[in-house]
């Protein structure tokens, strides 16, 4: 039975069943319609190729062949560490190169193929991105940097996160920023930062990741209109949470506590602070396509 998507049944699939589908019956000109276009198929099991449809515009020669999006090992990542974070090429630079050059072009997707990529510092995410990896047992960055040592709390949070979106406090920035399939890693048990840290963002989601060793989950300061779902969010350090909705000054001097709001978590996995449970749980491909598959009808 064909579904909608808001699960009902699809009108061609009512139309079957009551007999009142109003398509028009089939008439001489499109049988013969129907007979070339077999033809051409089976033209082309036989070898013989149909002229190819245009390819799709790229803004560099770095995009996927489907056009779904920048693939970052095309940017230099290696993706080749362990799932510490202490071994292999530091892909730090090479990431931020894609994410600055999807910022440069207006917004786009940047894709994380199955490995860990270890960085060394955060990576600072545009508005208008979408980052997505293959799942977030098997698409990982991994690091063990500390941070801490800024001139205010908020910079010191930066320093130790992993992926940092920030707009001006006291306001309402929409930014179109989602995170999906994907693990952010920390390995550091004196971690002072988040996996995502947010300032004054407003329509951000995190879908199917794994938010795992730093001290926070996620930092949602000033944040408005955001989705979590699905993500699993454990190994925090002490004195840390799963999620911290900021909503006053704790971070940015001067922010006023009116603006966090409208924020939703929802089927998610958060362990207690300190339990190192999942911060390197091995998950099998299979185990990480059936949690997409379940999760898709969501995204549509």
């Amino acid at each position: 039975m064909g579904l909608d998507w808001d699960g009902s049944e699809s009108r061609s699939e009512r139309e079957l069943q009551d007999g009142t589908s109003d398509q028009p019956r089939l008439t001489r000109r499109s049988a013969i319609r129907m007979s070339g276009a077999a033809l051409a198929a089976s033209a082309f099991a036989a070898g013989i190729s149909a002229p190819s449809a245009p390819a799709r515009a790229s803004p560099m020669g770095t995009a996927t062949d489907s056009g779904a999006g920048f693939n970052v090992k095309s940017f230099g990542a290696r993706g080749n560490s362990d799932p510490t974070g202490s071994s292999g090429t530091d892909d730090t630079a090479a990431i931020q190169a894609a994410l600055d050059q999807i910022k440069a072009i207006g917004g786009g997707v940047l894709l994380f193929p199955k490995g860990y990529y270890r960085t060394s510092a955060f990576l600072r995410i545009a508005p208008n991105t979408i980052i997505r990896g293959e799942g977030r047992f098997v698409s990982q960055i991994v690091c063990n940097h500390a941070g801490g040592g800024g001139t205010t709390p908020g910079q010191s949070m930066c320093k130790g996160s992993g992926l940092v979106t920030s707009s001006t406090i006291n306001s309402s920035s929409p930014i179109h920023v989602a995170i999906e399939d994907l693990g952010i890693v920390n390995s550091n048990p004196s971690n002072v930062g988040a996996a995502f840290y947010d300032t004054c963002g407003t329509y951000i989601a995190l879908r199917n990741a794994a938010l795992l060793g730093f001290k926070y989950g996620a930092v949602l300061d000033q944040s408005e209109l955001v989705d979590v779902d699905l993500c699993e969010i454990a190994g925090q350090n002490s004195g840390g949470a799963g999620v911290w909705i900021v909503n006053g000054s704790d971070l940015s001097p001067g922010a006023i506590g009116t603006f966090s709001n409208r924020i939703s978590i929802k089927r998610c996995q958060i362990n207690q602070a300190g339990n190192p449970d999942s911060r390197t749980r091995p998950r099998s491909a299979t185990a990480e396509k059936r949690e997409i598959t379940a999760r898709l009808p969501l995204s549509k």
